[in-house]
């Protein structure tokens, strides 16, 4: 991915790190940066997209703690993958769910009596 076309607008009112998380935001939301996808580490980010390695990190410890990445110590930055959420009023089935989410519920036979 060209982190580029991420760079924040300096003269915009709105802070940098804020720019750069939703840009992040929306590439996860449209399929760009899907889950499990690595991003760069913090040096390299800013670099890439022209901001300090503090407001990159600012970015990130934003999207982390909404839960749209996830960071593993040691290995990197990754785009999470989306949390099942329930609505106690609304139960479905474990079909319903399923297709909900965009999977196909399935089923297999592992042994005849």
């Amino acid at each position: 991915m060209d982190w580029s076309v991420l760079a924040p607008d300096k003269t915009s009112p709105v802070p940098l790190y804020h720019q750069l998380a939703e840009a992040i935001r929306e590439r996860v939301r449209s399929g760009t940066l899907p889950p499990g996808e690595q991003l760069p580490p913090e040096r390299e980010l800013a670099e890439r997209v022209g901001i300090s390695r503090m407001t990159a990190r600012q970015a990130l410890a934003e999207l982390t703690r909404d839960g749209a990445l996830e960071v593993r110590h040691g290995v990197g930055t990754f785009v999470a993958a989306p949390k099942l959420t329930y609505d106690a009023l609304h139960l479905l089935g474990f079909t319903e769910a399923t297709l909900q989410h965009g999977d196909a519920a399935r089923s297999r036979v592992l042994e005849q009596a």
